[in-house]
């Protein structure tokens, strides 16, 4: 059912409330983003990586704006959640190209977008990371982070956007500075930086798996975080303060997961396998037993 509060508005009430995180798993299909909305997952995240390398067979950073765009109108119409776009292809481009990306995306009506500082290898870096059957995801090599003044000259321009056509679209600033082995208190400046800058939302990249170092790091950068953490349990997430608990490959390698199994089984049994699984699935809606 369609409520009456815009994506972008939901999705700034998300991202906002205090002691309550998002959990976050991204969609790597359309068909993965409805299942997420019944399963009561409150917004849909379509990822360079976890999405767009998975879908299209390419690294996600290789994709342009009007390739994102495509996508993600096909997610935004599929769902009645609040969409929100990686748009990590603006890491070597300017604060031109951010303020166009937030201004296409606002108009198709996403409610937020991601953008980071991560410096982006060349093709030739990139490929299949190790155990992951063959399928693209991006292999990044650190080469770094983009100085902190460019991100704070693309986030602004993105602000003012916002500012002129919809001012809940959600910013979330991603800052891989820990990645790259700076300082924890230089990371924590440069992300005090995006902060000031106007985003909405930082994203701690590949923090210490130390929960009392994260805790402190969120309470320095006083602004709604999140990380990639699989350690961090949901309580311990709130507890720390953050706003989002990520697991974003966790519902894919499921999916692959367990697609491999079956094809592995069916391979050996024909059409056996398919009956038993059937059989064993058939309080899923997802098992086809009403076909």
């Amino acid at each position: 059912m369609t409520t009456a509060k815009k994506k972008s508005t939901r999705a700034r009430e998300i991202f906002m409330r205090k002691g309550k995180p998002a959990v976050h798993m991204s969609a790597t299909s359309v068909a993965a983003a409805k299942q997420l909305e019944q399963a009561g997952f409150e917004y849909i995240f379509i990822g360079g990586d976890a999405t767009l390398s998975y879908l299209l067979g390419v690294p996600g950073s290789y994709l342009e704006l009007s390739d994102r765009l495509w996508v993600a109108k096909f997610f935004n119409e599929a769902v009645d959640l609040p969409v929100l776009v990686d748009c990590d292809h603006l890491a070597p481009l300017g604060a031109i190209h951010a303020a166009k990306a937030a201004e296409e995306l606002i108009k198709l009506g996403i409610a937020g977008m991601d953008l980071d500082d991560r410096v982006l290898p060349t093709g030739a870096d990139q490929g299949p990371k190790p155990g992951s059957g063959g399928l693209v995801r991006e292999h990044v090599v650190d080469l770094g982070i983009l100085p902190k003044e460019n991100m704070v000259d693309k986030i602004k321009a993105i602000v003012e956007v916002r500012n002129a056509l919809d001012p809940d679209f959600v910013v979330r600033a991603r800052c891989y500075a820990l990645d790259s082995n700076i300082p924890i208190p230089e990371a924590v400046d440069a992300m005090k930086a995006y902060r000031d800058a106007g985003a909405d939302v930082i994203y701690i990249g590949y923090p210490p798996r130390d929960v009392e170092q994260i805790r402190q790091m969120v309470k320095e950068i006083d602004a709604p975080c999140t990380c990639p953490a699989y350690f961090l349990s949901y309580e311990e997430a709130a507890d720390i303060g953050l706003c989002e608990v990520r697991y974003p490959y966790s519902h894919l390698f499921a999916m692959y997961s367990a697609g491999w199994d079956f094809l592995m089984d069916f391979r050996q049994r024909g059409v056996k396998a398919i009956a038993d699984f059937t059989e064993k699935n058939r309080d899923n809606p997802y098992s086809g037993v009403n076909r």
